[in-house]
């Protein structure tokens, strides 16, 4: 029995009844907008999938250049402040500077240091979570390959294809028709054999 896997309406119509089919031989062409719709809106999913996973591999590794660049600001403020604050630190030892001069320079290295400090529990917090991202993404756009292959599965059955070689009996559908999965729309007879039915008389 020839069956549709997938429903549509018949575009084309390649063989007719009493054909000799092999296995394979394409029979109909079906059609079917909503399996094609889905199938473009999963395949324009997974591309804003890869571009979206891209971007937070790109930001992430910005990210970290960024940071380096800031550190290294950074450290070279915090090694003036320091140089500062230990020759001020002599000063005040020494009652050459006031108490406000001192503090004022202690502040401020005390506050580079901090702030190094802050910048890099910041960098790594955004790392966390831009990894996160990635396997979230990774994880989703595994999901929707998967699925866009299958789909592509469902959109090849729409070519209605001879299962068995053989004698095509009869395709019961024509041009325009609609159909749905699993309908029966012909038969193949097997040639390599054939049965006979008869009546037979009760005497015999």
């Amino acid at each position: 029995q020839l069956d549709a896997i997938e429903g549509g309406y018949v575009a084309q119509k390649l063989l007719d009844g009493g054909a000799t089919v092999k296995q394979g031989d394409l029979i109909l062409k079906l059609e079917n907008q909503r399996l094609m719709l889905d199938f473009v809106n999963r395949e324009t999913e997974m591309y804003d999938l890869i571009n979206n996973l891209e971007n937070t591999r790109l930001r992430l590794r910005q990210d970290k250049f960024a940071l380096k660049k800031t550190l290294s600001e950074l450290d070279f403020q915090i090694q003036q402040a320091k140089d500062d604050h230990e020759r001020n630190a002599k000063l005040y030892a020494d009652k050459i500077i006031s108490q406000q001069e001192f503090t004022k320079t202690k502040i401020a290295f005390e506050r580079l240091t901090e702030q190094r400090a802050i910048e890099i529990e910041n960098q790594k917090f955004q790392e966390e979570n831009s990894i996160t991202q990635i396997k979230q993404l990774e994880g989703t756009l595994d999901r929707t390959k998967l699925n866009l292959s299958m789909m592509k599965d469902n959109l090849a059955n729409l070519a209605v294809r001879a299962p068995v070689s053989g004698l095509l009996s009869r395709v019961d559908v024509e041009i325009g028709a609609s159909i749905t999965a699993g309908q029966n729309i012909g038969q193949i007879d097997d040639l390599s054999g054939f049965k006979m039915r008869i009546d037979v008389d009760e005497h015999y």
